[in-house]
């Protein structure tokens, strides 16, 4: 159903590697500043172009959530100030490749990410904070517990990924979208 053209292509950069640890998969390199940037435009658009079509809701709160991960990650790359631990940092990865031991290790990549933002308040602030909280909550509400999502949810989820977005903007001198609803 979209355009040819309609979101930014995948640069061949893009294309990555894995290596297999037992079971588990790694990525052997993370995405830099451009591809998170690249990613996080073609995540936002897909959301504005599901909110226009008033189609797959819960798939928009969902892209609301991705939008928000990849300005973070975005962040995090850019910024010698955003730190976990002291330590710089360019990916939320990093935390488990640099401190494999530490106690309490974040379980999963958006927990590090959380942890994150949490401590670097003087970046994201509270504001930031409560809305990447509240987007991550509804993104899995949305997936896992099969809500009707009706407009003021959605609009719940737009209303923070905004706050994420004119925080970015404002910080990382970024011209990323607003995303509006009819």
């Amino acid at each position: 159903p979209f355009a040819s053209g309609a979101f930014p292509a995948a640069s061949s950069k893009t294309r990555l590697t894995q290596t297999s640890h037992s079971s588990a998969r790694r990525w052997q390199r993370m995405p830099d500043y451009n591809q998170h940037m690249v990613k996080a435009d073609s995540n936002i658009g897909f959301v504005q172009f599901l909110i226009s079509e008033k189609r797959y809701e819960d798939w928009a709160v969902t892209g609301c959530f991705y939008s928000a991960v990849h300005l973070i990650e975005m962040a995090i790359y850019s910024n010698s100030s955003i730190k976990f631990d002291g330590a710089d940092i360019k990916h939320s990865s990093d935390i488990e490749k640099r401190f494999p031991k530490a106690t309490p290790v974040p379980s999963s990549p958006h927990a590090m990410r959380k942890r994150i933002v949490e401590s670097n308040q003087d970046y994201f602030g509270r504001d930031f904070l409560r809305a990447y909280r509240t987007l991550e909550r509804l993104s899995k509400e949305s997936r896992y517990m099969c809500y009707e999502i009706d407009e003021d949810y959605l609009k719940a989820a737009v209303d923070d990924v905004n706050v994420v977005i004119k925080h970015i903007n404002a910080k990382e001198r970024s011209d990323f979208p607003e995303i509006t609803m009819p």
